[in-house]
């Protein structure tokens, strides 16, 4: 994706990784998932991936495809990402989503 390729050489850091978060949330707001797990990868590549990565992409998830929630859910605990507020706000709503289902 010549998308990625043009991130990947912006400035290290905080630059790179809001580029690459912002392109995430906006792949998802276009219901372009797939896509935007290729992002993921790439982020972990190249590091600066944490738990904002994965706000827009579960919260797209959640509203039609619960059973890929719980994938992406297993992405982060093998990644090891520290979970912010945000994350557990979902996953609290993506449990109690499954338990009443």
């Amino acid at each position: 994706m010549e998308m990625v390729q043009t991130l990947s050489h912006l400035d290290k850091d905080l630059t790179r990784k809001h580029a690459f978060d912002l392109f995430i949330a906006r792949l998802c707001n276009i219901k372009r998932i797939e896509e935007s797990l290729c992002v993921v990868q790439t982020m972990l590549r190249n590091g600066g991936l944490n738990s904002t990565t994965f706000h827009s992409i579960v919260t797209v998830l959640m509203e039609k495809k619960m059973e890929e929630v719980k994938l992406v859910v297993d992405l982060i605990l093998i990644v090891e990402i520290s979970l912010d507020a945000t994350t557990y706000n979902i996953f609290y709503l993506w449990h109690t989503i499954r338990s009443v289902s």
